[in-house]
């Protein structure tokens, strides 16, 4: 009798030790997964993330919420991903190179690159430069002008985002001086321009695409290295003359640094799987945001390599030491 208890036990051993060494993919994901965005609702950040969402959703087989965790021009919703548990329940969609060029700034309680890279969403977008459609201001050269004879105004995004960044390059380019106005979004930056509340915007192509099709905004000039398809009469700042200061934005999905690989690569597939479906594609061409995948480490060089670039830049521009 005690043998066969003794058996017994051995056998519901085993399986217990069994299912604890089961790979996180057998049980990954069991409950609800944030992305967390740390730009307002209806920036290009949370554009392509709530395009995401339910995609992800479904081939994740569980809910799927898209969190907007606003302030410091990123800094809290990447300090928040930063101390949070590396379970892949919270992950964050990382804008750069944006999020990265704030702790070059300035040190940071967290470090984006050391970050675990899920999977590359959007890339190869880049920044425009828009006025008010009924702006005096036609073209480049009217920009050039009229910000020689008196100080003008320009809207972006935080301090250290990618509008701020092309603003500082094109600042930098021209020897031209205006006051920079930062908004939580691209697209709250945009609605202003098109209320008269500045005399320029730059925000993402993905920010001012609807505003420009609704005429409240005009496209004078895109820091894309080519024209964009839906705006082809828009040079670039390459046509313009300015070859060095293109440059493209990406957005992607990030977690906690230590994240198992099981569970990013259970992620990243999703995410790899979402991005293929032609309703999203759909929705991408619609929204002005360019699907461009790269695998989790394709995504951390590329990070690596524009945060160099920008260290480059910034220090030449005298912002950083």
């Amino acid at each position: 009798m005690k043998r066969i208890v003794l058996v017994g036990c051995m056998v519901v051993l085993c399986l217990s030790l069994f299912d604890l060494a089961a790979s996180a993919e057998d049980k990954f994901p069991t409950k609800t997964i944030f992305i967390n965005v740390g730009q307002a609702a209806g920036g290009s950040t949370d554009i392509i993330a709530r395009a995401l969402e339910p995609f992800l959703s479904k081939e994740l087989k569980v809910p799927v919420i898209v969190q907007n965790q606003v302030g410091a021009g990123g800094d809290v919703v990447n300090n928040f991903i930063w101390k949070a548990k590396p379970d892949g329940y919270n992950v964050v969609m990382n804008a750069l190179p944006s999020h990265s060029n704030r702790g070059l700034l300035k040190k940071r309680p967290f470090n984006i690159l050391e970050m675990s890279f899920i999977y590359g969403i959007a890339g190869g977008d880049f920044n425009v430069i828009s006025v008010p459609y009924n702006s005096p201001i036609k073209t480049f050269e009217d920009l050039k002008k009229l910000a020689a004879q008196k100080p003008l105004s320009v809207g972006g995004v935080a301090i250290g985002s990618n509008s701020w960044y092309a603003n500082i390059l094109l600042r930098e380019a021209t020897g031209l001086k205006w006051k920079y106005v930062p908004y939580d979004s691209g697209t709250e930056a945009a609605t202003a321009a098109g209320g008269g509340h500045v005399d320029l915007v730059i925000t993402s192509i993905i920010s001012a695409t609807q505003p420009a099709k609704n005429k409240l905004i005009r496209l004078i000039a895109t820091f894309g290295d080519k024209r964009d398809e839906i705006f082809p009469d828009v040079p670039t700042v390459v046509d313009l003359g300015y070859k060095e200061i293109h440059f493209a934005t990406r957005q992607g999905l990030a977690g906690p640094p230590g994240m198992p690989k099981d569970v990013i690569n259970i992620i990243a597939k999703a995410a790899e799987k979402a991005v293929k479906e032609p309703k999203f594609k759909e929705i991408a061409a619609r929204q002005g945001f360019t699907i461009d995948p790269l695998s989790g480490p394709e995504f951390h060089k590329w990070a690596v390599d524009v945060n160099e670039q920008a260290r480059t830049y910034l220090t030449k521009a005298g912002e950083i030491k």
